[in-house]
């Protein structure tokens, strides 16, 4: 369970992330746009004078907003699964905090 627990961890952390740095795009009057990743769309915050830009520019941080959302529960699933099997099996295991006595030296 050791194994599938790192696995499971892995996996759902890289998810998020991919998740998180695919592009995104929007349709805006008959048109597609290119959003850029979510993660980056959502940190560097725009402003524009023109209204037609500024609307674009909503439309991205919208959709790269709910983007984001699903990755933090992708990794939060990782995390918390991944996380359960290996607390799982260490319980099953038998390992306890204390370790175990040393042998006397030799003589």
């Amino acid at each position: 369970m050791k194994t599938a627990g790192t696995i499971v961890l892995a996996l759902g952390l890289l998810l998020g992330l991919v998740v998180a740095m695919f592009p995104t795009s929007v349709t805006i009057f008959e048109e597609v746009g290119s959003c850029g990743p979510p993660l980056l769309r959502v940190i560097a915050q725009q402003e524009s004078d023109d209204p037609n830009e500024q609307e674009l520019i909503d439309l991205c941080e919208d959709q790269s907003a709910d983007r984001l959302v699903v990755a933090g529960l992708l990794a939060l699933g990782g995390v918390v699964v991944g996380g359960g099997l290996l607390i799982a099996d260490r319980g099953r295991s038998g390992a306890s905090a204390d370790p175990p006595p040393m042998a006397p030296p030799p003589r």
